[in-house]
């Protein structure tokens, strides 16, 4: 099992690997051949949120891996799921190609679709730098997407502010939060973009009191219903769903697309919608 998982996250798995976890999987049926993503809601509770961010809605897309086996069209659907929920803002936590530059252009086009009140925005993630990063973060930009390395935004509603940050890729030594946080507004809350999930101890540690993450495809194969038997339990702590450490708290999304094989096992894909309410 570990050659497989390390295979997901090293971006050029072998062809050996990928046929006996991909035959695995599709032995085991259930949820194996990737599916319909599941629309996950989840509710987060933060003491002092102004009334006016009180019942916020945050839709979260990630880990697209735009390409052979995930075309634009089926990005594009994704899209319209969430345009449809009539969102306050969108956030796309990294992980929008598998590799190369043939669909950085596709997936920009279709993520250009989303659509919500305060705007979309994205961080990078370490797919995203398998092909020349800058043609990414230009693409996106170019269809309407505001990416965000190592910075943030204020966001304004009816007097109230939140602040929107992200975080760059950690794989390539890119990251720095105290960069992405540094324009932070006193007393204001955070909702931090992170594709990796183990820079949330960073994020707690500086008070911010939501992070979004992916990149662990809740393991992508794992056994059902018990998370501690996923294989991202061999790269974080952080597996997939809702975590809180003191005053601050952390979303794994398990993601959307795949690498390797096209199949998951007990971490089916997901869209997210992330509530804020008043503690």
């Amino acid at each position: 099992m570990l050659p497989a998982v390390l295979a997901i996250h090293a971006g050029a798995p072998g062809a050996l690997t990928w046929g006996m976890a991909g035959a695995v999987a599709l032995l085991m049926g259930g949820d194996a051949v990737l599916g319909r993503a599941r629309l996950r809601r989840r509710t987060v509770r933060i003491p002092g949120l102004p009334k006016e961010l009180d019942g916020y809605r945050i839709g979260q897309l990630s880990d697209v891996h735009c390409g052979p086996h995930v075309p634009e069209e089926k990005v594009a659907g994704w899209v319209s799921r969430l345009n449809a929920l009539d969102l306050d803002l969108v956030a796309v936590t990294g992980d929008l190609i598998t590799h190369g530059d043939s669909h950085v252009d596709a997936v920009a086009r279709a993520l250009g679709g989303l659509r919500a009140k305060d705007g979309v925005y994205a961080c990078m993630g370490n797919h995203d730098y398998f092909t020349d990063g800058e043609h990414v973060v230009r693409a996106l930009e170019r269809n309407g997407l505001t990416v965000l390395r190592n910075r943030g935004v204020t966001v304004e509603r009816g007097g109230a502010r939140l602040y929107v940050a992200g975080v760059d890729d950690t794989w390539t030594s890119r990251h720095d939060m105290a960069r992405a946080l540094a324009a932070r507004p006193d007393g204001v809350p955070t909702v931090l973009l992170a594709h990796d999930p183990d820079l949330f101890p960073q994020a707690q540690a500086r008070g911010v009191e939501l992070t979004l993450s992916g990149h662990t495809h809740g393991g992508q194969l794992s056994v059902p219903w018990v998370r501690r038997l996923s294989l991202a339990r061999l790269m974080t702590r952080w597996t997939a769903g809702m975590y809180r450490l003191g005053r601050s708290w952390l979303y794994v999304n398990r993601g959307v697309g795949t690498t390797g094989p096209p199949v998951r096992l007990g971490a089916p894909p997901e869209l997210a919608v992330i509530t804020l309410r008043r503690e």
